[in-house]
């Protein structure tokens, strides 16, 4: 090998190195959760998506700067879970333990006898929170007292239910097809 071609192959394999990180820095990273006392917790970073699999099964892809706690008897006694941020899940029903999402201002709960595949945005210094619901069927209810409206909200496939606590007002609409998309589109993302 002469002096010449030492430098065109290192420009090569460095080049080759960045186009294989370049490669993998949009897909979602694998977390791994920390145990405190025997709560789970996951944190997504700050500037990526991360994708994980519960240990009842069910598959989260979270969005960046989220955060995800189970407590410790989660699958055991309940399949409860607090979330702050936001994470599209994907859902097996196991009959008499519904998985249910805590936000500040929500709680959600998977209702049907289907697959419930959902996005819960729930960010704790934001006034707003959303679910949007692609298939399955929840139920949805304020996780605080309300002087207006304490109705649960069961949604279906295609819906979805806004809260604002600032004015303490909770909607149902249906998902339109753009917003449709962009779920299909995360859901994938999971695959």
């Amino acid at each position: 090998m002469s002096g010449n071609q030492l430098p065109k192959i290192a420009l090569l394999v460095f080049l080759s190195a960045m186009n294989v990180w370049s490669g993998c820095k949009n897909r979602p990273k694998k977390v791994k959760p920390f145990d405190k006392g025997g709560e789970m917790i996951y944190r997504s970073g700050t500037a990526k998506q991360t994708d994980l699999q519960l240990p009842d099964g069910t598959q989260v892809l979270m969005n960046a700067s989220s955060v995800i706690r189970l407590p410790a008897g989660f699958n055991k006694v309940d399949r409860d879970l607090f979330l702050e941020g936001e994470a599209l899940f994907t859902v097996s029903p196991h009959g008499f333990k519904p998985f249910v999402v805590h936000t500040k201002a929500l709680v959600i709960t998977e209702a049907g006898s289907f697959v419930a595949i959902f996005k819960v945005s729930g960010f704790p210094d934001n006034p707003g929170e959303e679910v949007d619901l692609l298939t399955g069927e929840l139920n949805v209810i304020k996780s605080y007292h309300s002087n207006t409206d304490n109705d649960q909200v069961m949604l279906k496939a295609g819906e979805m239910v806004m809260i604002n606590t600032d004015i303490d007002l909770m909607e149902e609409e249906n998902l339109d097809s753009t917003e449709l998309k962009a779920l299909i589109d995360e859901k994938n993302k999971m695959k």
